[in-house]
């Protein structure tokens, strides 16, 4: 690196006036950048699970519901005329909302009704009319009641809020829709009637925004000061007591804000959106920015406290502090960028783009470090920036005493490291998986206590969609009227040869008999559908019902006659099939954490009630497929067409069921599904019936199951090239090892701490093993930096310990203090998520500085530690 600071050194101020304007281009850029909100960024999205759903949502028209919330204050709850009638309107002004269709809106005003519009055969909505008087209210109450359909959906099961379901548009920027939604209900609002907008989109929206806030802060009517400058603020601190001079402090800030500007104007430029995963980054970078110069100033003190050098010397005075620091600084800077790229390997696009900007932050911060610091130092001249008698002047002697008393109380030491670790064990195999976006609010924040309402009430803000599909045979041919008889016909068995008879049974068959070339009498047909198939000698014998009337009568067909035929299958219009759902629905009706459960079952035994609400035996399913098809068309005609296609395809091969949970717990949804899988594969593979997963559950499964993989794969691959990069650097295998064995005891130890303390890992603290594993590696390389330049000068291993700590340690302390503190700064978020993995960086910090002060010199000073190579006398650390 010496052509690259000796260039500073010799041209100070064209190095810092290319490094302003490398800056300024970047500025731009800034204006450039957009926010993503949406949950789903959040998702791996080439995972197979995304991909099903994302299938799911397009044939289905689903969208992510956003929930207003009306919660009267009254004593009747929503049976207040004055409540309906919000209802309504609210509900009309947000479907001539030119940006959602009329079906996107449900409430009680859009939903039908057991009563007939006067004058008309045709079914009124639940609120046409409004009810006004007491008997209407109380008709309402009991049309509830008997419908069944609405209780937990669009009603409380208490009586006491309703809710109107609002499909959020695609391609929509969510924080201003959320915002233009909120401000159309705020004319509702009084004070007898609260309104509150809730769904995944509102609480992406305002975790977005409260993330953002959290980090600028607000100095406006009071409001506290934002993350980025409390941390800036603490770096500032740090150099001011440890150097003692405005320039040492300056000379860091101006390395902190351009590397701000520059990583968030290149995102701006190159269109990367700041993620809800990137909000950390100012202060992970604040944090960062500031450690590398704490090194060079300190050795900068060191080597002017040691010699008298005149002030036209003090050029070299700065060269010679770059040929000990730049070798250490560099690779610092290679290591801790390496662990941040292992996030590069993410199935997680957002935790990708965290990694490879924080790597780009960390080598614009060395850059920095090695060209435009050592420019300012000279053109800014001797003793401007530090004083002589800088930094604690007991705190070397006091390490280098350490040393030697690490070397005299090596073996327990390395016991009690041991000892400790294995403790540390209970702890991680008590760590559990989970995410969800409700955790990026405290229990107290009004969004989270309006979810517990939300959820309490009615049955439930999760999602998890499930799929069900059928193969369905669409085949055709000729046959010979001999194989027709009366109530069965005889097909050839090649045709339906993939098929299994349940597949079979159901089909529709229309039979066809030309009258001949030349003949002018129509075509005869015969439409029935199959009760029953088996395989026979000749082929499959299918089996059609008796009140069906007589095929072979009908087409008055002699053997020798050929026959046309045809045979496909609406399997939603099965019984049979219909049948097997409504035990599914059951099924995942009474599993554990269940608020409810709706598919194509439960509403077409409901649409059934509904068109004859008298007689208490109609809520049944259709009991053969001319009934179904009959029902599905009454459906149809009760939902409209857009709703039917968001149950069911229009093919009838594929339905879907929703189920609602009042909470999303990773392992009980885990367990939910792995038991769903096992029902199915009993009770509906037999049927050539499948499922597939989708909604918000399925999409946090997928995402916790990529935190487990990126936390995995983070750490292999830092691990792996921290040590590869420090051996290969350090000429020695062994300097290698002892590069990585304080932060992975560092990691270890905060994996301890998530299991006792019951802190989940999420997407947020799924970040921390990497960071510290990049970070807590600093420390080790500066101090054996430091070691081998006294073996190079002939000490023996025990008096290079203790001259290491002596000459680094306080550099080191200065740099872990700074750094902890850095990250301590998001334990004031208003974000848990954000909190906790601040929690866990101090954390980590804190053990692998004590690690590299106390096992690494502990295993330095024990036998076999092996002499340094002899360097050049002039640069002694390479």
């Amino acid at each position: 690196m010496s052509p690259v600071y000796e260039l500073a050194i010799r041209h100070p101020w064209r190095v810092v006036t290319t490094a302003v304007v490398v800056s300024l281009l970047a500025v731009p850029g800034l204006f450039r950048l957009r926010l993503e909100t949406d949950g789903r960024a959040l998702a791996p999205v080439n995972a197979p699970a995304i991909q099903v759903e994302r299938e799911i949502r397009e044939r289905f028209d689903q969208r992510d519901p956003l929930v207003v919330l009306l919660e009267p204050k009254g004593e009747a709850g929503i049976y207040d005329s004055t409540v309906q009638r919000s209802i309504a309107e609210l509900s009309e002004a947000l479907q001539a909302r030119p940006d959602l269709r009329p079906h996107d809106v449900s409430s009680l005003a859009t939903e039908l009704g057991l009563r007939h519009r006067q004058g008309t055969l045709r079914l009124a909505t639940l609120l046409d009319p409004l009810p006004e008087t007491e008997d209407d209210l109380g008709r309402l109450r009991d049309d509830l009641r008997r419908i069944e359909l609405y209780d937990g959906i669009l009603v409380s099961r208490d009586g006491r809020a309703a809710a109107i379901l609002v499909g959020t548009p695609p391609e929509v920027d969510r924080a201003s829709w959320v915002d233009e939604i909120d401000a159309l209900a705020e004319p509702w609002r009084t004070d007898d009637l609260a309104l509150s907008v809730l769904g995944a989109p509102a609480a992406e929206a305002l975790l977005g925004r409260q993330i953002l806030h959290d980090l600028g802060g607000s100095l406006h009517r009071g409001g506290r000061p934002g993350l980025v400058f409390v941390a800036a603020a603490l770096m500032a601190l740090v150099f001011a007591v440890a150097f003692r001079r405005s320039a040492a402090i300056l000379l860091p800030m101006t390395e902190i804000g351009a590397c701000l500007v520059i990583v968030f104007g290149t995102m701006g430029w190159t269109g990367v959106p700041v993620y809800l995963t990137l909000a950390v980054l100012p202060v992970v970078l604040t944090t960062i920015a500031a450690a590398d110069e704490i090194h060079i100033f300190r050795r900068y003190l060191e080597l002017r406290q040691k010699t008298a050098t005149p002030p036209e010397h003090h050029r070299a005075l700065v060269r010679q502090t770059l040929d000990d620091m730049a070798p250490p600084v560099l690779r610092t800077s290679l290591t801790t960028a390496a662990a941040f790229l292992s996030f590069a390997l993410s199935p997680i696009e957002p935790i990708r783009a965290f990694g490879l900007l924080a790597a780009f932050g960390v080598m614009v911060c060395c850059a920095w470090s090695l060209t435009v610091i050592p420019a300012l130092l000279v053109g800014l001249g001797p003793g401007v920036w530090v004083r002589r008698d800088a930094s604690p002047a007991w705190l070397g002697p006091f390490l280098g005493r350490l040393g030697l008393w690490i070397r005299a109380r090596r073996r327990p030491i390395l016991l009690a490291t041991s000892a400790l670790a294995l403790v540390a064990a209970d702890g991680v195999r008590r760590l559990e998986v989970q995410d969800s976006w409700l955790d990026g609010f405290s229990a107290e924040h009004s969004m989270a206590r309006a979810f517990r309402r939300f959820d309490q009430s009615f049955l439930g803000s999760h999602r998890l969609q499930i799929e069900v599909s059928a193969r369905a045979p669409t085949v055709d041919g000729r046959i010979d009227a001999a194989a027709l008889g009366d109530h069965h016909v005889v097909v050839p068995l090649a045709s339906l040869a993939d098929f299994t008879a349940d597949e079979i049974r159901g089909s529709w068959l229309r039979l066809t008999k030309n009258e001949g070339t030349g003949s002018t009498r129509p075509a005869r047909e015969w439409t029935t559908w199959v009760e029953d198939a088996h395989r026979e000698p000749e082929g499959w014998a299918l089996s059609l019902p008796l009140r069906g009337g007589s095929a072979a009568f009908w087409l008055r067909a002699r053997p020798g006659d050929p026959l046309e035929w045809s045979l496909s299958k609406k399997p939603f219009g099965d019984p049979d099939v219909l049948s097997r759902v409504a035990e599914l629905e059951r099924f995942l009706a009474a599993s554990p954490g269940i608020g409810g459960v709706l598919g194509p079952a439960r509403l077409l035994e409901t649409a059934s009630f509904m068109l004859r609400p008298q007689d208490p035996a109609s809520r049944k399913l259709p009991e053969n497929p001319r009934a179904a098809q009959a029902l599905w068309s009454n459906f149809t005609t009760l939902r409209g067409e857009e709703k039917t296609l968001q149950l069911v395809d229009a093919e009838q091969r594929r339905g879907l069921i929703t189920v609602h949970l009042p909470g999303s717990n990773y392992r009980t949804t885990h367990d939910l599904i792995e038991s769903l899988d096992r029902w199915a594969a009993e009770n509906l593979l037999p049927a050539g019936l499948e499922i597939r997963l989708a909604g918000d559950v399925a999409v946090s499964q997928a995402l916790i199951e990529a935190v487990v993989t990126t936390q995995v794969r983070s750490l292999a691959l830092s691990l792996l090239t921290i040590f590869l990069l420090s051996a290969w650097i350090g000429r020695s295998l062994r300097e290698g090892l002892l590069c990585v064995l304080p932060p992975t005891l560092a990691v270890w130890a905060a994996f301890a701490a998530m299991g006792w303390l019951e802190v989940p890992l999420g997407v947020a603290t799924s970040m921390f093993a990497g960071m510290i594993l990049g970070l807590g590696v600093d420390h080790t390389i500066h101090l054996l930096a430091h070691h081998r330049r006294a073996r190079a000068e002939g000490s023996t291993s025990a008096e290079s310990t203790a001259s290491a700590l002596r000459s680094a340690g306080p550099a080191v302390t200065i740099d872990a203090l700074a750094v902890g503190l850095g990250f301590s700064v998001l334990l004031l978020s208003q974000v848990p998520a954000n909190a906790r993995l601040g929690g866990l960086l101090v954390l980590g910090i804190a053990t692998s500085f004590a690690a590299s002060l106390v096992v690494v010199p502990a295993l330095l000073t024990g036998p076999g530690a092996e002499p340094a190579k002899p360097s050049r006398p002039d640069r002694p650390t390479r």
